[in-house]
């Protein structure tokens, strides 16, 4: 196996898979560092583009496909979509199931993919018109849940936080906790930078 991250794959190698392999489960988690990055890129243009602009753009798009979903529809408004509209649409492709490289890897004359596509509109509206909270913005937030849904798909097993188990060490990190400082070091965004400790309200982790 060729070792993309040290921090990632050592993490990983605490784990006891039960599905897929150490290779599969770092490339997707640099996949969502990946997308990470591309988040906070646009949310630092956000105050340029207006949020009202694109959260518009964006809720015609949906409200269209709604209405008459098909390939002619959905390639108008994708081409009158800003790049940042455009983004934050590929950004949910690519963190849905199953994985999508971006707008131009659906097959719009399917009815499930123009689904696929509704769906990945929605999600971006509704992450646009989040409002980052006092501790942890949205984008980090999708992060760590998403390094959530690696976990219990890979482990079988629900994230574990060391300040909830009774009796451990105040250094010890359970091994969920240092797959997730793993990836957030990765993402240029270590714990020590954190101005609040995790919660479990960090966290949107899905079954």
């Amino acid at each position: 196996m060729t070792v993309v991250s040290q921090k990632i794959s050592g993490a990983l190698g605490r784990l006891a898979l039960v599905s897929g392999d150490m290779g599969f489960w770092e490339v997707t988690l640099l996949r969502a560092v990946a997308t990470y990055d591309a988040a906070k890129a646009l949310e630092a243009h956000r105050s340029q583009q207006g949020v009202a602009v694109v959260a518009g753009d964006l809720d015609r798009f949906h409200r269209s496909l709604g209405r008459t979903a098909n390939i002619r529809t959905a390639g108008r408004h994708w081409s009158g979509l800003s790049p940042e509209g455009r983004t934050f649409i590929e950004m949910r492709l690519r963190m849905a199931e199953p994985t999508r490289t971006g707008f131009g890897d659906l097959d719009l004359t399917a009815p499930s993919e123009l689904a696929a596509l509704r769906g990945a509109v929605g999600a971006a509206r509704r992450w646009i018109g989040e409002k980052p909270g006092t501790e942890h913005g949205p984008t980090i937030r999708e992060l760590m849940a998403e390094v959530g849904r690696v976990y219990r798909r890979a482990t079988g097993k629900r994230p574990g936080l060391s300040s909830s188990q009774a009796g451990t060490s105040p250094n010890y990190a359970t091994p969920f906790e240092e797959l997730l400082m793993a990836v957030l070091t990765e993402a240029g965004t270590p714990l020590s930078l954190w101005p609040a400790p995790i919660e479990w309200s960090d966290f949107s982790l899905s079954a």
